[in-house]
C-alpha cells in the first residue's frame, strides 16, 4: 500500500501485471495547492523562495522546504542564514536527528529544509510533537484518579486533567501531572495557532523528474484534514525546463516583457510541467524495461538451476534423477562416436577409451557383435548402459546405500554451484560487451538471449558429465561421516571450496567438503575421481 502509486499504475500493470486502486482518504483533504512560480533565472527563484519563507516565518507559520538533492539544500540554507532566517536542514547527512527535526517541523514559525525524500514515515504534527504524550507513559495507572487523569488528558480535556491533579495520592505524582497539563496546554496553543494560520505549507524548489516524488513532498502537510498548502518554485534553469519547454517559455515571458524578479503563474504552466514530467517517467519506464529484459533472461536460467538443486536437496529418489542425467551422457558420446547405420563405421576406438578412463567401465565394444542386429546403436547402447548402471550399483553397495547416497547429493551439489558460478561470470562479461553487436545491425537483447541459452545449454551439459565422472570414479577409504541434516534453505546454503573445482575439472582429485572439517571427528578419507578426457563434446541429437 503507498499513496503515490497512481501515477506510476502503467507500469505496475505491464511490467508486475498488478492493478491500483485509489481509496478516498479517511478525511477530505484541505491542503490548498497554489500554482507553480516560474522565474527566468535560478538566481531570481531562489530570491524569492527566501522572501516567502521570511514572511512566513514572521506570520508564525511553519514552512517545510524540499529540495531534490543535498547540495541545493545546502545552498539554500546559507541563503537563509544570509538573511537572518533560523532553520533546520533535514538530509541524509544527520541521520540521528531526523526524528527531532521532523517532531518540531510544525511548531509556529518553524522553517525546515530538507531533500525530497529525507524524513519521511515520521509524521509532522501542526503544533509540535506531543511531547506530553511520551510523559504520560511516566504516570503508573495504580488507582481509579490516575486511570481519570489519564482518560481526560487523551480526550484533550485538559482543563478537567488539570482539576483532577489534587487528586492523586503522592506529591511527586501530582508534580508530574501538572507538568504534563502544562505542556499539553502549550501544545494545544501552539496546535491551535498553527491551523489559525493555514497549517503547514510546503515550498518546493524544484520539480522532480517524477511526480510521485513531488506528490510525497506534498502529502507532508494536510494530513488527516489538517488545513495545509503547497506551492513550487521553478526556474528556465532548472534541469526539467531546459530539457523540456524552457525556450518556449522564455519567449512567452520576454514576449509578455517580464522584468528581472518576475514570476509567471499559470495553470497552463502547470500543465505544460506534468507533461515534461509523464514524458521523463515514460523514458526512464522504457530503460527499466528493456534491462527487465535482460534480467529475464538470467531468472529464467535462475529459476531452472535451483529447481534442480531442490530435487538433489529435498527430493526423495535423488539416485533415480541422477540416473536420467547418466543415460544421457552416455547416449550422448555413443551418438557422437557412433553411425547409426554402420557398425564398421563406428569410433570405437574413441568410445572405448571415453568408457575405460572417464567412466572407468569394464567393458570393451566389438563392432562384429553387432552386424547382425537388426537396430545395432540402440542394442549396443542397451548393452552399455546396463553393463555401466550394473556396475555402478556395485560401487554403490560397497560403500554403503546410505553413505553412498549422501556422497551423490553432495558431489551433484559442489558440481552444481561451482558450474553456475562460473556462468553467472561468463553472462555478465556477455552482457557489458553484447552493446556492439548493434554495429552490424543487429538487436543486442536478441544476440544476448541466443548467446546466453548457447552458454546456458553448454554449462547444464558440462554440468552432467561431470556429475558422471566423479560418481563413476569415485573411490572412498575409511568411514563417511555425514554432516548433521539441515533445513534445505537455499540463500543459506554453502559448500566448501567451490573454487577447486576450477582445477578438479582438469584433474580430479580429493573433493572438496568430504575432509570432515566441522566435525568433531575429521575421518579418513581419500576419494579419487581417476582421469579425466579432455576431448571437448558437442551435443548430437539422434535423427
Amino acid at each position: 500500500m503507498t499513496g503515490t502509486a497512481d501515477t506510476e499504475a502503467e507500469e505496475f500493470k505491464k511490467i508486475y501485471k498488478l492493478d491500483v486502486v485509489v481509496i478516498p482518504t479517511n478525511v477530505k483533504v484541505q491542503r490548498i495547492d497554489f500554482p507553480d512560480r516560474v522565474y527566468r533565472s535560478e538566481r531570481e527563484k531562489y530570491n524569492a523562495i527566501a522572501q516567502e519563507i521570511k514572511e512566513l516565518h514572521e506570520k508564525g507559520q511553519p514552512v517545510l522546504v524540499g529540495t531534490i538533492s543535498i547540495e541545493k539544500s545546502e545552498v539554500l540554507s546559507a541563503l537563509l542564514k544570509k538573511n537572518g532566517i533560523p532553520h533546520s536542514v533535514l538530509n541524509a547527512k544527520h541521520h540521528e536527528k531526523e526524528a527531532e527535526i521532523v517532531e518540531n517541523a510544525g511548531i509556529p514559525g518553524a522553517v525546515t529544509v530538507a531533500t525530497n525524500m529525507a524524513g519521511r514515515g515520521t509524521d509532522i504534527v501542526l503544533g509540535g510533537a506531543a511531547r506530553y504524550m511520551k510523559t504520560l507513559e511516566e504516570l503508573e495507572e495504580t488507582d481509579e484518579a490516575s486511570r481519570n487523569f489519564r482518560s481526560a488528558i487523551l480526550t484533550k480535556d485538559f482543563a478537567g486533567a488539570r482539576g483532577l491533579v489534587d487528586t492523586l495520592d503522592t506529591t511527586a505524582r501530582k508534580d508530574l501531572a501538572r507538568t504534563i497539563v502544562d505542556r499539553a496546554e502549550i501544545w494545544i496553543k501552539n496546535h491551535l495557532e498553527v491551523k489559525r494560520l493555514g497549517g503547514l505549507h510546503i515550498l518546493g524548489t524544484e520539480r522532480h523528474e517524477a511526480r510521485r516524488i513531488d506528490n510525497q513532498l506534498r502529502g507532508r502537510s494536510g494530513r488527516q484534514g489538517d488545513p495545509g498548502s503547497s506551492r513550487f518554485y521553478l526556474s528556465l534553469e532548472d534541469q526539467l525546463m531546459r530539457l523540456f519547454g524552457g525556450q518556449r517559455l522564455m519567449n512567452i515571458m520576454e514576449r509578455l516583457g517580464m522584468t528581472e524578479g518576475q514570476e509567471l503563474e499559470a495553470r497552463m504552466v502547470d500543465r505544460a510541467i506534468q507533461r515534461a514530467q509523464k514524458r521523463v517517467e515514460n523514458h526512464n519506464f522504457d530503460m527499466r524495461k528493456h534491462l527487465l529484459e535482460y534480467d529475464d533472461v538470467m531468472n529464467r536460467q535462475r529459476e531452472f538451476v535451483y529447481a534442480e538443486r531442490n530435487k538433489l536437496m529435498v527430493g526423495e529418489d535423488v539416485r533415480g534423477h541422477l540416473k536420467e542425467w547418466m543415460e544421457e551422457v552416455i547416449e550422448n558420446k555413443v551418438l557422437e562416436f557412433c553411425d547409426a547405420s554402420d557398425p564398421s563405421r563406428w569410433d570405437l576406438d574413441s568410445l572405448n577409451e571415453w568408457i575405460r578412463t572417464v567412466i572407468g567401465v569394464n567393458e570393451t565394444i566389438v563392432a562384429d557383435d553387432y552386424k547382425r542386429e537388426k537396430t545395432p546403436l540402440e542394442t549396443m547402447f542397451n548393452k552399455l548402459l546396463e553393463k555401466a548402471w550394473a556396475q555402478y550399483q556395485e560401487k554403490a553397495e560397497g560403500i554403503g546405500l546410505e553413505n553412498f547416497s549422501y556422497l551423490e547429493r553432495r558431489i551433484a551439489l559442489d558440481l552444481i554451484d561451482a558450474r553456475w558460478k562460473d556462468h553467472l561470470y561468463t553472462m555478465d562479461h556477455l552482457r557489458e560487451g553484447i552493446w556492439a553487436i548493434s554495429y552490424s545491425e543487429k538487436n543486442p537483447l536478441v544476440e544476448y538471449k541466443i548467446q546466453g541459452f548457447r552458454l546456458f545449454d553448454a554449462m547444464v551439459q558440462m554440468i552432467k558429465e561431470q556429475i558422471t565422472e566423479f560418481l563413476f570414479r569415485v573411490e572412498v577409504e575409511g568411514p563417511v561421516l555425514q554432516a548433521p541434516k539441515r533445513r534445505p534453505v537455499i540463500s543459506s546454503e554453502s559448500h566448501q571450496s567451490l573454487d577447486s573445482f576450477d582445477s578438479m575439472a582438469a584433474t580430479p582429485g580429493n573433493m572438496p567438503g568430504m575432509t570432515g572439517q566441522g566435525t568433531s571427528k575429521a575421518p579418513d578419507i581419500t576419494v579419487s575421481g581417476g582421469g579425466s578426457s579432455k576431448r571437448k563434446t558437442s551435443r548430437k541429437r539422434r535423427r
